[in-house]
């Protein structure tokens, strides 16, 4: 799935691609958007080299609409 980069942005987080990964750390990133609906969650965990870990989470209306592959904008039922 492709995060549109304004949702950080509305949720209030730093883009991804943004993040400084130093060595030995990791970020995992998940959004979850059922198939026919606009509400959708994303949860981000970071490990540091000390083995302390954040996660961030955030969940809400990701858009009125969603966009299929094929181009054409489609309503939740």
């Amino acid at each position: 799935m492709a995060v549109d980069p304004l949702l950080y942005r509305l949720w209030g987080l730093q883009p991804l691609q943004a993040q400084l990964v130093r060595r030995g750390e990791l970020i995992l990133e998940v959004w979850a958007r059922p198939a026919r609906g606009v509400r959708q969650a994303v949860v981000r965990v970071t490990v540091r080299r000390d083995g302390r870990a954040f996660v961030q989470a955030r969940a809400g209306l990701g858009c009125c609409a969603r966009r299929s592959p094929d181009g054409w904008i489609s309503t939740p039922n």
